[in-house]
């Protein structure tokens, strides 16, 4: 039968684990934020430009 002490330690290690496993995903989320954001403003510029271009064609006298 398994030492209780031996069965936390090994609770302890593999919470540990995790914990470092759910840091290292965050930092990587949290590098990716600048350059989503850097893509988000050229798309919606992009989109931006589209609208006026379809805004400008409905207002062209035909």
């Amino acid at each position: 039968m398994m030492d209780v002490v031996v069965v936390v330690g090994m609770l302890a290690a593999g919470v540990m684990a995790v914990l470092r496993g759910a840091v290292a995903l965050l930092n990587y989320v949290l590098d990716q934020i600048p350059a989503l954001s850097a893509k988000a403003e050229r798309v919606i510029t992009v989109l931006r430009r589209l609208r006026n271009v379809w805004r400008d064609d409905e207002r062209a006298p035909r």
